[in-house]
């Protein structure tokens, strides 16, 4: 298949193997794929297929058991956790189903975290700067000192994606980011998320949802740890559009 620009993800010959009670299961087994600049990508498959451990191991969150991982030309499975750590900070944005939000702190405390980390890289206004153009960039100018627990499933993912793109990474790691959400919450998502691929994000996303994976320009289906369909979707629908094309839901009478 053609690909839009240089590769950034390079996966080769790439195994995974577990052991369970003496015995040797295989998650991954010789996954070969190259994800380039400025895609945006679902990973699709069955409960068991591989996907969540492969989404794993491209976010340099595990390792292979055999095999070849290069980020931007260099050979993740040579790094230590050191190092494996400082590419995840510098490079990476993450998203998850569970939104991961610290509990009982605002959305501007969360958003900001990944910023501590760089130490004295950054100062106070300079972070409270960043923080509020991501919250805007999301549409949650207005809930900046809310706690999570004042805010809905899809504000707190919301939050979550303005947390994931603080850092200005080179690709947003996303896994099932509309499972807990309704469809029109997971749509709206979704139109955030392609709105950041416009500009030039790469994004992966592992769901199990086709009309989730129809938001996406490749789909790429495992199943028993292999690569078993790799294919450009020609047509991405368009998530705002289609968004506004749900019916309006009716609220129940109140009671008499």
């Amino acid at each position: 298949m053609e690909n839009p620009g240089k590769p950034i993800i390079e996966v080769k010959d790439v195994w995974k193997t577990f052991l369970s009670g003496g015995t040797a299961f295989s998650a991954l087994r010789g996954i070969n794929l190259n994800v380039c600049t400025g895609e945006l990508m679902a990973i699709m498959g069955a409960s068991g297929s591989g996907k969540s451990t492969f989404m794993n191991m491209l976010g340099c969150l595990d390792r292979p058991t055999k095999g070849k991982y290069l980020f931007n030309g260099v050979d993740t499975t040579e790094k230590n956790n050191t190092e494996l750590a400082l590419i995840r900070r510098d490079n990476f944005g993450f998203v998850f189903q569970s939104y991961n939000l610290l509990p009982r702190t605002t959305s501007y405390e969360n958003v900001e975290l990944p910023l501590l980390y760089y130490g004295f890289k950054y100062g106070r206004a300079q972070r409270r700067e960043m923080v509020m153009a991501a919250l805007k960039q999301v549409g949650l100018e207005d809930k900046v000192y809310n706690k999570t627990n004042e805010l809905s499933g899809g504000q707190q993912q919301r939050v979550a994606i303005a947390r994931a793109i603080i850092n200005n990474p080179k690709i947003i790691f996303a896994d099932e980011p509309t499972g807990n959400l309704d469809t029109r919450t997971s749509f709206d998502i979704m139109a955030i998320v392609q709105g950041l691929n416009e500009k030039g994000t790469t994004v992966v996303i592992v769901t199990h949802e086709p009309d989730i994976a129809d938001f996406t320009k490749r789909k790429v289906i495992f199943k028993d740890g292999q690569i078993i369909s790799d294919e450009v979707n020609q047509q991405p629908k368009n998530a705002a559009q289609e968004r506004q094309k749900l019916p309006e839901l009716k609220e129940p009478e109140p009671a008499k």
